[in-house]
Formats: C-alpha cells, structure tokens, sequence
C-alpha cells in the first residue's frame, strides 16, 4: 500500500497556499494571518532526511479510516522553533497540492504549541480544525462546539467582529451569540466605519476589561490604548478610555469605556484633546475644564444613532442660536434635539439671549423647545418680562423664570 502521509486534510486540486488563506480569512482573518507568516518559517526551516521505516497503521486518532494491512511512515517530525524534518521520499511523491496542505497543518500545529508549548496528546483535533477551516462548515458550527474544538486543539483565541477573545477566560453566549468576553491583552482590534462625516479605519491595541456585543455580535463597548480618532458631525475626534480617570465614589467611572450603536456607529465616549468642533450650529473647542470628580481636563460626547450630536461637555466656542452667533464661556455643556435645536444648556458664565425683544443675561441650566424657543432658565440680572394677560412679572438676580409657547412668562 502507498503510505500515507498523516496530514488527511482534502484540498481541491493544484491550490495554492495564499488560496488556502483566503478560505480561511472569511471566518478567522486573524489565523490566516498568522499563517501566512509561520508558513515562512516552514519554508526557511525544511531539512530533507532519510525515509523512516513503514509501521502498522494505529486504530486510533485517525479522520478516515485506511484499508486493512494500510502502513504508514511519518512524512515530518519538528519542534517548531529549529528543526523541521522531512522524509526526502516521501515528500517528492507529494503533489504540489499535498506539500501546501502540510504547510497548513504544520503552521496550525505550531500556533498550538507556542499557545501552551505542547501538542496535545491526540492530535485529530488539529487535523479536525484544520478541515474545518477549509470549508463552510465551520461557520454553521453553534458557536460553543467550534469554541470547543479550538480548545481541544490547543489553541486559545477566536476573533469575533475583530475582537480577538481570550478563550481561557470567563465568556457569556446567549441565543448562539457572544454577548461579553475578555480580549487578549494587547490584541490589536480594527475599527472601520463610514458615516456623513467620514470613513474611520484605525488599529488599536486592546485592554484587558470585558468587551460586550450587541445582538447583532457588533461591539457594543470596550477599552483600549492610546487614542481613536473618528470622524464625527464636527470632525475628528480623538476619544479615549483612560485608567484612574475620576476619583469619584462610582467605580464604572473611574475607568470609562467607550461605547458603540449596532451599527457601527459611535455612541458615547470622552476626549482630552483640545481639538475643534464645528457644524451648523457649534464652533467650539473641546476638554475646556473638567468636572468634579475627574482627573483631566475633557469632553464627554454622544451621539444619536444616525450620528448627529445628542449631548456635549465642557465646551467652548461659539453656538448658533436664532441665527446669531452667541459666544460660550469655558465649561459649557450642551444637550441638543435630534434635529439638532438645543434642548438644554449648563453655563457657569453669563449668557446673553434676546427674549421678548430684549437682551437678558442668563446663567446656570436653560431649556429649550424643538424650536430653539427658550423654556426656562435662571436670569443674571434684575429684569422683567411680559406674562399672560399682559401682566408684566418682575424677576431678580438669580430667579428661574419660564415661558408658554406664545413666549409669555409663566
């Protein structure tokens, strides 16, 4: 019988290496990524040795089950970091299909030895997973069974919507989706998406909190290195998930996350940068001052699900406003309508608006209607204004005063 070459993995005929990748980068990107550089390595380390002699063929961890009186000689033997021995004879009878199917099988090996720095003791699994890759089966597996098949090869990772999830550790699936996990640390994570105000495609490198998944297996929320600029309504915005970032009693704050819509889209998150935001009613800068509790100076940014502003902090600039330009004092927050008419305003400045043909002087927290019609608001100054049945209601320094929507004082 011809002997067989332990590799039993079944690949259409005259495919090449980077073809084998492309069937597996549609479900584990991050492995045929991987592969693609340890296939080199398999390339460098090749030494040709003389044939081993044939054995009987063993009963047990096999895929497909040989003729009977079937022997077997083993094609190659490695400790994956120096050595890589291949039977010369056995290695020429290959096809170029065969020698590209070994590579795989070698490279997939390999990943689970520098996992745990051991094969395990019955290596079907790795062949198992290495079929699996190659075919759409792998994606109609329940998510626990494919999880359980990485595991049982030795191997501790699986990317989901760029997440690369550390399968040592606790998970949550509910309904056949993952709902939270942990990231490995310092596992690189792509965020890519396009919206009126760009296109963001930015790597950064993950911390090790949990990250949680939307129904739909978007990321939902997570933390991260460094800075991640995203085009917004105003511009790009470098938005951050710093440790020790408030000294407050609420923990959750200390480290704050970033947070994303099911879409893609941004939804909430801070920046301590002192970059520009403008759009049709703001002309402001951002991280003006800090709140209480905080440790930098920042903006707090959210956004509604088609990516206009929701609500807006510690803010400078200018705002419009009736169609003029009003100027804002440092530590400003805005909270804005989806049709981006402001619906409440936290000035520690005075504020001068025209109410009733007159210029008033405001401080402390405005609200608006969807018109940009002033609601109610505490005025800075000694003043008056005309109430219901033309009776005029004279307010001082300090007092909160509001108004029907004819614009009378209340």
């Amino acid at each position: 019988m011809r002997p067989a070459y332990c590799v039993e993995l079944v690949t259409p005929a005259n495919i090449n290496f980077e073809t084998l990748l492309a069937i597996i980068n549609k479900s584990m990107p991050d492995r045929a990524d991987l592969y693609r550089n340890t296939s080199r390595d398999f390339q460098n380390l090749i030494h040709l040795t003389d044939d081993a002699p044939l054995e009987p063929m063993p009963k047990k961890d096999l895929i497909l089950n040989p003729p009977e009186g079937c022997q077997y000689s083993v094609l190659l033997t490695t400790e994956f970091q120096n050595t890589l021995l291949i039977r010369k004879t056995l290695w020429e009878r290959l096809s170029s299909t065969d020698r590209v199917a070994v590579r795989l099988n070698w490279s997939i090996a390999k990943e689970a030895f520098v996992s745990n720095h051991q094969i395990p003791p019955n290596s079907i699994y790795i062949r198992n997973l290495t079929s699996l890759m190659l075919n759409d089966q792998i994606s109609a597996l329940p998510l626990l069974e494919l999880i359980a098949i990485i595991r049982a090869a030795g191997l501790h990772s699986l990317r989901r919507q760029g997440v690369l999830i550390d399968l040592l550790r606790s998970f949550t699936v509910k309904d056949d989706r993952l709902t939270q996990a942990y990231p490995l640390v310092d596992s690189e994570w792509l965020y890519k998406f396009t919206n009126s105000g760009g296109t963001t495609h930015q790597v950064v490198r993950l911390k090790s909190d949990i990250v949680n998944f939307h129904p739909n297996g978007v990321v939902e929320s997570l933390r991260f290195e460094d800075r991640l600029g995203i085009q917004t309504i105003g511009g790009k915005v470098l938005f951050i998930t710093p440790d020790s970032f408030s000294t407050g009693p609420v923990l959750a704050e200390a480290s704050p996350r970033i947070s994303f819509f099911s879409s893609g889209g941004i939804r909430r998150g801070f920046t301590i940068d002192s970059t520009s935001f403008k759009s049709t009613s703001l002309d402001i800068r951002l991280a003006q001052t800090r709140g209480r509790w905080e440790r930098f100076n920042n903006s707090l940014l959210t956004f509604f699900p088609g990516g206009d502003l929701d609500t807006i902090t510690h803010v400078s600039g200018k705002f419009s406003f009736k169609k003029s330009w009003l100027r804002l004092f440092n530590n400003t927050s805005i909270v804005l309508f989806e049709n981006q008419f402001f619906k409440e305003l936290i000035t520690e400045d005075p504020l001068g608006l025209i109410i009733q043909g007159q210029r008033t002087y405001w401080k402390g927290y405005l609200s608006f209607n969807e018109n940009d019609q002033l609601v109610c608001g505490f005025v800075d100054q000694d003043t008056k204004f005309l109430g219901s049945e033309s009776q005029t209601r004279s307010l001082r320094k300090g007092e909160q005063v509001c108004f029907n929507r004819e614009g009378l004082a209340l």
